[in-house]
């Protein structure tokens, strides 16, 4: 599925833009003849199209979502969170401490769910932050609370560390 991708979504989009002022108001982009601003002018984040979501892709989709280009996806897969900690994204384990024991990722800072409020200052903010617990509940409320307190570059790692083996990823048993 790619967005605007026939005349008819560019006609759509143009109908609604027609309306605006001739420039965009935070880029600045000129108005075309037609007297509408295109949605890649007026957009200043989304400096290259983001490819779909596929197991083929993943690597180029998670290096896709850095700040200067767009806001973070809210979740990504184990493979995309893989390529980004290998890029130098820090990861976090909020399961508790015995389940980290028992099995963990590489490279993981663990600060159970329950310490996050007290401990959000020993996580870096000049660094993307994939979050994971077991199967995704946990991470996705700590995702939830650090983007509310002023991380937006948290993310949740989908299916947790049960998805990330299941993809084939490695673990520390």
């Amino acid at each position: 599925h790619q967005p605007l991708a026939d005349h008819r979504a560019d006609d759509v989009v143009a109908a609604h833009v027609r309306a605006a002022p001739a420039a965009c108001p935070r880029t600045g982009a000129a108005a075309e003849e037609s007297g509408s601003v295109t949605a890649i002018q007026c957009n200043s984040r989304l400096l290259k199209p983001v490819p779909p979501m596929a197991a083929s892709n993943g690597s180029d989709r998670a290096a896709a979502y850095t700040p200067a280009k767009m806001d973070l996806p809210i979740e990504v897969t184990p493979a995309e969170a893989h390529a980004a900690v290998t890029g130098g994204a820090y990861l976090l384990d909020v399961r508790e401490p015995w389940e980290s024991q028992e099995r963990r990722i590489a490279g993981a800072v663990l600060i159970p769910l329950v310490e996050l409020p007290g401990r959000i200052g020993e996580l870096p903010d000049d660094r993307d932050l994939y979050v994971y617990c077991r199967v995704g509940g946990r991470s996705r409320r700590a995702v939830d609370y650090l983007r509310q307190a002023g991380r937006p570059r948290s993310v949740n790692v989908t299916g947790g560390i049960d998805a990330w083996e299941e993809a084939g990823l490695p673990v520390i048993r």
